[in-house]
């Protein structure tokens, strides 16, 4: 994994805005920008692959372009969550709701501690290459 970042502290004395570019072993490149000093809290995402492109905006819908189409297939959170209760549709209830199934019968879930190594080792990467 090769890591390129900007970290910075705005008016705090602790970073509060991380800004990386990320190249994967799997040729994958990622690009974060979060920052904890703006006006409001959003949570969006952009995934691009060949042929296919998705916009998440976490608190509504994903928009997915495919074949370089004009018209995305759109599902909202409701929609996903099978609910529009904010407490589903915004939050991990699925992950715990399948965390909990998996420790009753004894299963692996699909996301784990050993995703969790990798996270913080890709956290250690971009606060170890910060370029600023």
């Amino acid at each position: 994994m090769h890591v390129a970042a900007l970290v910075k502290s705005y008016g705090t004395s602790f970073e509060n805005a991380f800004n990386a570019f990320v190249e994967f072993e799997s040729g994958a490149t990622g690009v974060l920008l979060a920052n904890w000093v703006t006006g409001t809290r959003t949570h969006t995402w952009e995934l691009h692959g060949a042929g296919i492109s998705a916009f998440v905006d976490a608190d509504r819908e994903a928009r997915v372009f495919t074949d370089n189409g004009r018209e995305p297939a759109v599902r909202t959170a409701a929609e996903v969550a099978n609910s529009d209760a904010q407490h589903h549709t915004y939050s991990f209830f699925g992950e715990s709701r399948h965390f909990i199934n998996c420790i009753r019968s004894d299963r692996t879930p699909i996301t784990h501690f050993g995703d969790a190594v990798k996270t913080m080792e890709l956290i250690d990467a971009i606060n170890g290459s910060d370029i600023g």
